[in-house]
């Protein structure tokens, strides 16, 4: 596996993890496009990470840089929800910057 599949699959990764997390925050209405929004980024997530392990073929430049903004945004915008104590309601972000 080359360095470019390896870094396509963990950006799709980080994409789902945040997408799942984010779904599963709220009780969300079928007319809302937040709902849609996420569960479109995880079925790409999911289709990104298949193609990749299954073709091995090496992802387009343009791919990898969109997987790869959407990963660091996702990031950080977990990391804010964890840190806020939105993600763990029973810690409430006390073990943030914790080791």
């Amino acid at each position: 596996m080359s360095i470019l599949v390896a870094l396509n699959i963990f950006a799709a990764v980080i994409i789902f993890v945040h997408c799942v997390c984010k779904l599963s925050l709220r009780h969300w209405k079928w007319h809302e496009s937040g709902l849609w929004i996420n569960a479109m980024l995880i079925g790409g997530a999911v289709g990104s990470v298949f193609i990749s392990l299954l073709n091995q073929k090496l992802p387009e430049w343009p791919e990898i840089l969109i997987e790869c903004g959407l990963a660091m945004l996702f990031t950080m915008r977990t990391w804010r929800l964890w840190r806020e104590g939105l993600l763990f309601p029973k810690t409430r972000g006390k073990n943030a910057g914790k080791t």
